[in-house]
C-alpha cells in the first residue's frame, strides 16, 4: 500500500503545474457531484415519503366524511342506537384525522414564504448569483398523486389539500451549491423537493434549477 502510494505521490510530482491543476480540479468536481447526489437522493426520498402520508390521510378523510354522510341518512330515515354509535364513532375518527393533517401541514413552510426564503438563504452565498425565482401556481395535490373514484358526494366530502411550487435558477460551483442546499435542509420549516438540475457551463461554474413545493388547505398562492 504505502509503495502504491509513493508511485503515486512520485507521479503527481513529475506533473507539470497545469496539469497538477487538472487532477487537483477533476478531484473536486467527482467528490462535488458525488456529495451533490448523497445531498439530493435524501430529500428527495423523505418528500417523496412525506407526500405519501399526506395523500393517506387526505383520502382516510375524504372516505370517513363519505361514511358520516351516509350514517347522517340512515340516521334520518331509520334512527337507532346501533346505528347512533356508529355515527358517533366515525365523527370521533374524522375529528383524529382531521387534527392529524393539520398538524402534518402546519410543519411545512407557508406558500406565501418559500420564494422569499429560497431567495434570502441563496443571498447569503456569494458564490452563488440568483437568475430567476418563479411560482408554478397551486394544484390539487390528491388528483395528482391518486386517483379518485367519480361519485356525486366526492366534492363534499373531500378535504382539499393544494400543492404549491417555486422553481429557483441560478449560477455558482459545486461546493457552493451543496453549502445551499444544506442550508436548506437547516430550515426551521418543511418543504418538499420535487427535482434538481445542474449544467456545467464552464468549471468550476454551474447553472442550477432547483423545483421544491408546499402544502395548504387554500388555493390562493400569495408571494412570487
Amino acid at each position: 500500500m504505502r509503495k502504491n502510494l509513493q508511485k503515486l505521490r512520485q507521479r503527481y510530482r513529475a506533473l507539470k503545474p497545469r496539469e497538477r491543476l487538472l487532477v487537483v480540479g477533476g478531484t473536486v468536481v467527482v467528490v462535488g457531484v458525488v456529495w451533490f447526489n448523497l445531498v439530493y437522493n435524501a430529500v428527495a426520498q423523505k418528500s417523496a415519503g412525506n407526500n405519501t402520508e399526506i395523500v393517506t390521510l387526505q383520502t382516510t378523510l375524504a372516505s370517513l366524511r363519505q361514511q358520516q354522510a351516509t350514517l347522517q341518512q340512515q340516521r334520518a330515515q331509520d334512527p337507532n342506537l346501533e346505528e347512533k354509535q356508529r355515527l358517533q364513532r366515525t365523527q370521533e375518527q374524522l375529528v383524529n384525522l382531521d387534527v392529524q393533517l393539520k398538524e402534518k401541514l402546519h410543519t411545512l413552510i407557508a406558500p406565501q414564504q418559500m420564494a422569499g426564503v429560497l431567495e434570502a438563504m441563496l443571498q447569503q452565498n456569494a458564490h452563488l448569483q440568483l437568475q430567476r425565482v418563479q411560482s408554478m401556481g397551486a394544484k390539487p395535490l390528491l388528483t395528482e398523486d391518486e386517483e379518485v373514484s367519480d361519485d356525486d358526494d366526492k366534492p363534499a366530502a373531500m378535504v382539499e389539500v393544494y400543492r404549491h411550487s417555486v422553481e429557483i435558477e441560478f449560477t455558482g460551483s459545486y461546493l457552493a451549491t451543496l453549502a445551499y442546499l444544506t442550508a436548506l435542509q437547516s430550515l426551521p420549516w418543511d418543504f418538499y423537493w420535487d427535482a434538481v438540475r445542474l449544467e456545467v457551463d464552464k468549471y468550476p461554474n454551474a447553472r442550477v434549477v432547483i423545483t421544491v413545493h408546499t402544502l395548504s388547505l387554500r388555493e390562493g398562492w400569495i408571494g412570487v
